[in-house]
């Protein structure tokens, strides 16, 4: 049996004094960027590794669920991006500071990318020919050229761990630690940071690229995306997660204090920001992914140990769990696969402590089963 383990969890360096100056690369010789996609949608799952087992990343593709070759990247691996056009998937790599882009046609992987200091997260625009990589340790965001792979590099507030695009494709957004930071995609200049005090954040945009919502301890904060100036704030409990539902019209706080059985989920009314009642959850999670329709909000119940965790279905219509579907030890990212209807898709559930993937069928609730990548994988993405 395998031993469970917890995902590691990264702690920011010292703080920089000072901001990055602007700069370009040499452009890589890999033109990744330009191939044809796969011809099925395919699974990237990375494979975080470890001391004695390089980092790699595994292709799935979804037609067969069998896995391919593995690619190997080396150093740690941590997240990964998919270009809109499914020809490219981008993986970060936390230990040499490193961005490796794969092929999906070929499944190669291309020159590795400098970016700066412990890349944390990394974001593509719409039109897929930038994309934009938060450097946690140096106060920084990397912007890749999808084209040439040239680099430019953009000074933020300090240790941005999370970014969004918005839908309309003319800004990048970053939190950090205090302060967000918003990038022109056209000039890739950042504006003066908006404070947003200390804490763990996350971050939403609305589908309209007009509204951004950050949670910061127990408040919620609303911003003009515009202007990065406040509208107006909220307090809703031991703030974990935030979703944002599909059309915009709800925001659910995913909630939990220092006892995990008092995990809760409060739905938010977008035009009102008034909190409705909290819904107890009896588990924390920070992790969750929308059906297409918006009508199934999918948390994850991730467990200490060797026990299998699950997923849980939300109900939005009901404000309601519903029966919890088992998957392997661990889950900790979710990417979901649209079907040709709204309740045809799959959900598929990154086991970070089962070394696994497990295929959910989210018409019928019913898992199927698992399927085995590397070692500690950390993140999945899905080019299609």
């Amino acid at each position: 049996m395998k031993t469970a383990r917890r995902r590691r969890r990264l702690a920011p360096a010292a703080l920089a004094a000072s901001a990055v100056a602007i700069g370009l690369a040499a452009p890589a010789t890999a033109q990744a960027s330009e191939a044809s996609p796969a011809a099925t949608p395919t699974l990237y799952v990375v494979n975080e590794g470890g001391l004695q087992v390089p980092g790699t990343v595994t292709p799935i593709p979804t037609s067969t669920g069998v896995p391919g070759p593995t690619i190997n990247v080396g150093g740690v691996p941590f997240r990964v991006a998919v270009t809109p056009n499914g020809a490219t998937a981008y993986v970060t790599d936390i230990s040499r500071n490193l961005v490796i882009p794969i092929a999906t046609a070929t499944d190669k992987a291309g020159k590795a990318i400098k970016v700066g200091d412990g890349p944390f997260a990394l974001t593509i625009i719409p039109n897929g020919k930038e994309v934009y990589v938060a450097n946690d340790d140096s106060n920084s965001v990397t912007v890749i050229n999808a084209a040439t792979s040239r680099t430019a590099t953009i000074g933020v507030g300090a240790y941005p761990t999370a970014m969004v695009a918005a839908a309309n494709g003319n800004t990048v957004y970053s939190v950090g630690l205090t302060e967000m930071s918003a990038i022109s995609t056209t000039t890739n200049k950042a504006r003066p940071q908006a404070f947003i005090g200390a804490g763990t954040h996350t971050l939403a945009i609305s589908p309209d690229s007009k509204t951004l919502y950050v949670s910061n301890g127990n408040a919620l904060a609303e911003f003009s995306a515009a202007t990065l100036k406040i509208i107006r704030t909220v307090r809703v409990g031991a703030n974990q997660a935030l979703a944002l539902a599909p059309n915009g019209k709800t925001l659910y706080a995913i909630g939990c204090s220092a006892n995990q059985k008092t995990g809760t989920i409060t739905p938010i009314p977008t035009a009102t920001l008034r909190p409705g009642t909290p819904v107890s959850l009896g588990f924390c999670s920070d992790n969750d992914a929308f059906s297409p329709d918006g009508k199934t909000l999918y948390l994850v119940y991730s467990p200490v140990g060797e026990v299998p965790g699950a997923v849980i279905p939300f109900t939005t219509a009901a404000n309601k769990t519903e029966s919890a579907i088992s998957v392997g030890d661990q889950p900790e990212a979710l990417a979901l696969l649209p079907g040709a209807t709204a309740a045809a898709s799959t959900l598929y559930v990154l086991n970070t402590g089962s070394d696994s993937v497990t295929p959910v069928n989210t018409a019928t609730g019913t898992a199927g089963p698992q399927i085995e990548v590397g070692y500690l994988p950390t993140a999945i993405g899905i080019a299609r």
